[in-house]
């Protein structure tokens, strides 16, 4: 990557708390912005309009779903819309006649994933995955109450699996691969990150938590890296959501 292929990465990362925080006169002067980018060829266009595609999607997200989506059920909407976040990353692979395919064979348990100065098998790096995943549900087993566990079961399930499917979809799948193939490696896990984790500033998570879903969103990045699969970050994100329900920390 040239080193000025990083401004779009800039830009679309603050254009995520803009439009989170719903700064609207910010996130227009940020289009004005990206077209200049574009104008000066100071980034590579695929990725620039990527961005400027998912920004638009999820603006209109915020719009629809502060606006129309209320009453019972509303959690699995607003989930299920995130599709027009999709919509926005795919219309401009389309209008560059660019395909980027997402990652959905199963991991390859025995392959040894190769870190600096270590080396571990698959199967025990996503076994660990899963049990650091799992503590997100020790506040509900210390202090469980009837009433989570049958949310947890009920419309919990339903909201966990929509939201694993469509968030890792969105970053580990279509984005990531989209940046790792048109930039690179690092470049994909620090944006989708960033993005990742400050977009939950959208739902009403606090900046600290905002932050710490930056730690999560790097953890699933290399999953996905490492593994060339797509499956372990959505099983993990899966169990991260049940445990939030369980926990109150969503419906609450």
């Amino acid at each position: 990557m040239r080193p000025l292929d990083g401004v779009p990465g800039v830009f679309f990362v603050s254009g995520i708390v803009f439009i989170s925080e719903q700064l609207w006169g910010m996130t227009l002067f940020l289009y004005f912005l990206f077209f200049f980018v574009r104008k000066m060829d100071l980034g590579d266009k695929v990725i620039t309009d990527i961005f400027i595609g998912f920004l638009s999607g999820f603006a209109l997200w915020q719009v629809i779903t502060n606006q129309w989506v209320i009453g019972q059920g509303s959690h699995v909407l607003e989930r299920a819309l995130l599709i027009l976040i999709l919509i926005g990353i795919y219309i401009p692979l389309k209008v560059h006649k660019k395909e980027v395919g997402l990652p959905l064979q199963l991991p390859d348990w025995g392959r040894r994933l190769n870190f600096p100065y270590h080396s571990i098998k698959t199967s025990s790096f996503l076994l660990i995955g899963l049990l650091i995943s799992s503590l997100v549900f020790v506040p509900s087993l210390l202090g469980a109450t009837e009433m989570n566990w049958k949310l947890l079961f009920g419309y919990g399930l339903l909201f966990s699996i929509v939201n694993a499917l469509l968030e890792e979809w969105i970053w580990r799948g279509a984005l990531f691969g989209v940046l790792k193939k048109y930039g690179s490696a690092f470049y994909a896990i620090t944006i989708t990150s960033l993005g990742f984790g400050l977009i939950h500033l959208s739902i009403n998570f606090s900046l600290l938590m905002s932050l710490l879903f930056i730690g999560a969103g790097f953890y699933y990045a290399v999953l996905v890296w490492k593994t060339d699969s797509l499956y372990p970050p959505i099983v993990f994100h899966w169990i991260w959501n049940m445990g939030m329900v369980s926990n109150g920390w969503i419906f609450s």
